[in-house]
This record gives C-alpha cells, sequence and structure tokens, in this order.
C-alpha cells in the first residue's frame, strides 16, 4: 500500500521534469562556457593594452634620449626624466 505504481501521467511528468533539467544543465555549461571565453578575450586585450603602453614608454624615452643628444651634443639625463627642449632632469 506505501508504494505506488506510477499511472500514464505520473511517467509523464516525471519525463517533462527530466528533459526540463536536462535543458537547464545544458543552458548551465554553456553560459559557464561563454563566461570562460568572455574573460579570456579580456586578459588578452588587457594584455594587448599593457604592452601597447610599454611599447609607448620605451619609444618615447628612446626619442627623448636621442633628441637630446641630437641638439646638445650630449646624451641626456635619462629615459623619461630627461627633457628633450633642455636636457635637464625633470
Amino acid at each position: 500500500d506505501i508504494i505506488k505504481k506510477l499511472t500514464p501521467e505520473m511517467k509523464q511528468a516525471q519525463q517533462a521534469k527530466t528533459a526540463q533539467a536536462q535543458a537547464n544543465s545544458k543552458l548551465v555549461a554553456q553560459q559557464s562556457l561563454n563566461q570562460q571565453k568572455f574573460q579570456q578575450k579580456q586578459q588578452l586585450e588587457d594584455q594587448a593594452n599593457q604592452n601597447r603602453v610599454q611599447r609607448d614608454i620605451v619609444r618615447e624615452s628612446f626619442r627623448n634620449t636621442s633628441m637630446s643628444q641630437a641638439v646638445t651634443g650630449e646624451p641626456s639625463a635619462g629615459g623619461l626624466e630627461g627633457s628633450a627642449e633642455t636636457g635637464n632632469v625633470v
């Protein structure tokens, strides 16, 4: 009396719940994958931006060093600290 046989309606409801659970599981997995892809893309963009900034700093440093030497005939005080106009340390 405690255990009842499943009626066709109960079987159908159980199958519907199982199908819905599987669909939800696939959706969660897809969302997780999309989030991981987004984070990886963001990391690559951040790294590219950092590399671009570093490149620009080095380029400007060389420009200041060579500009000072071309104008005064002497090397500048050093890197970003040298002023292109005067060759003095800022």
